[in-house]
C-alpha cells in the first residue's frame, strides 16, 4: 500500500540498545498503562466537581480496565522465562512529513534471534486469560446511580441541618429519632450503591 504522506526530513539519535527479555516489553506496557490511568484519574476528579455524570462512567470503566489490566500484567511477568532473548532499542526521532511533525524519545523491541519486531496485543491477552472480569458496561443505569448519590448525599445533608435546627429548638425525642433514621436510610442507600456499583466511586 502506497502512503498517502511524503516524509521531507528524519533523523534518529542517541540510538542505544541493549539484551532483555520479555519482561521488559510488559513492563514498558505497564508503564504506559499507568500514566493513563494517572491522566484520566484527573480528568474523572474534574468530571466529578461538575457533577459531568455520563462522562464520570466511561472514565470509571476505563480506569477499572485499566487497573485490572495492570494487574494481570504484573502477574504474568512473574511467570515469563528470565532468557535474555529480546533487544531493546531506545532512540530519539524526528521527522517531518508534508503533513504532520514528530519529535521525541521511541522504545522499541526486536527478537534476538531473527530481529524481527516484538509485537503482542496485550489487550487480547488479557481479554482472553480466564480471570478476566470488568464491571459489567449499562451507562443508563450507572448515570441514574450517580443521580440518585448525588440526591441522597444532599438530602442527608438538609436533613442533618434541620436535625441540629430542631435540637437547638427543644425539640422531642420522637422527632429526633425520626431525623435519625431518614438520615441512617440515605446514609444506608448511599452506601450499597456504592458497594454494588464500586467503579464509581473508587478511583
Amino acid at each position: 500500500m502506497r502512503a498517502d504522506f511524503k516524509i521531507e526530513h528524519i533523523k534518529i539519535d542517541s540510538l542505544h540498545y541493549s539484551l532483555g527479555n520479555l519482561q521488559d516489553y510488559y513492563i514498558e506496557d505497564i508503564h504506559i498503562e499507568n500514566q493513563y490511568i494517572k491522566d484520566i484519574t484527573e480528568i474523572l476528579e474534574t468530571s466529578r466537581h461538575n457533577s459531568f455524570n455520563d462522562k464520570i462512567v466511561r472514565l470509571s470503566h476505563d480506569i477499572d480496565y485499566s487497573t485490572k489490566k495492570v494487574q494481570y500484567l504484573t502477574d504474568l511477568i512473574m511467570h515469563l522465562p528470565s532468557s535474555k532473548d529480546i533487544y531493546t532499542i531506545d532512540y530519539y526521532i524526528d521527522y517531518q512529513t508534508d503533513k504532520s511533525n514528530y519529535h521525541g524519545h521511541e522504545t522499541d523491541y526486536l527478537y534476538s534471534k531473527d530481529l524481527s519486531h516484538v509485537s503482542i496485543n496485550t489487550d487480547s491477552l488479557f481479554k482472553n486469560n480466564p480471570a478476566y472480569t470488568t464491571a459489567k458496561y449499562d451507562s443508563i443505569a450507572e448515570v441514574q446511580i450517580l443521580r440518585e448519590n448525588d440526591n441522597l448525599a444532599a438530602l442527608e445533608k438538609k436533613l442533618s441541618r434541620e436535625l441540629e435546627l430542631r435540637i437547638a429548638g427543644g425539640t422531642n425525642q420522637a422527632t429526633i429519632l425520626d431525623y435519625k433514621i431518614k438520615i441512617n436510610n440515605a446514609e444506608s442507600k448511599i452506601a450499597h450503591n456504592k458497594v454494588d456499583y464500586y467503579w464509581l466511586f473508587m478511583y
